[in-house]
């Protein structure tokens, strides 16, 4: 039941907006969350991933709709689910040795910004939410489903 109760979840939360890019997105009235890729890394010398796991990063664009000024910290407004229901936060000391642009950061009213999002996930793992809360005590949560059929190879 459990898992038929996910699947419908994940149906439900695939229909959200696509832009004219394909990308995958979520709305608010303040505040749009794209996903523009998904790719798996193999980390470096001292920074593996631990056994069993794998590191994922996720490209991301975030629109402020806002009259506000966003300021962006993935550690405590992203969170990744699987459809096993394991949960992940953002890591920002995975893969510091490589080029990778994090999200967070301040984004202007009208503005956007493009990053990535970097996770430790388990190897078994295949579809995922990664759902966005801007404001961290109150407010929407977007939520953009994806799976591996999303990762660049």
């Amino acid at each position: 039941m459990k898992k038929l109760l996910f699947v419908l979840v994940m149906v439900f939360l695939a229909g959200c907006e696509t832009t004219e890019d394909d990308m995958l997105g979520a709305s608010s009235d303040r505040y749009d969350l794209m996903i523009e890729s998904a790719r798996y890394e193999d980390g470096a010398l001292f920074d593996e991933p631990p056994e069993d796991e794998r590191f994922l990063v996720v490209d991301v664009t975030i629109v402020n709709n806002d009259d506000t000024t966003l300021n962006v910290n993935a550690s405590l407004m992203f969170e990744l689910v699987s459809e096993q229901h394991h949960r992940y936060d953002p890591d920002m000391f995975i893969l510091q040795g490589q080029d990778i642009d994090r999200i967070d950061g301040t984004i202007g009213a009208g503005e956007e910004k493009s990053g990535a999002l970097t996770f430790s996930v388990h190897e078994n793992d295949s579809a995922w939410d990664l759902m966005f809360s801007p404001q961290i005590t109150f407010g929407d949560t977007l939520d953009v489903a994806f799976d591996e059929t999303l990762i660049e190879s």
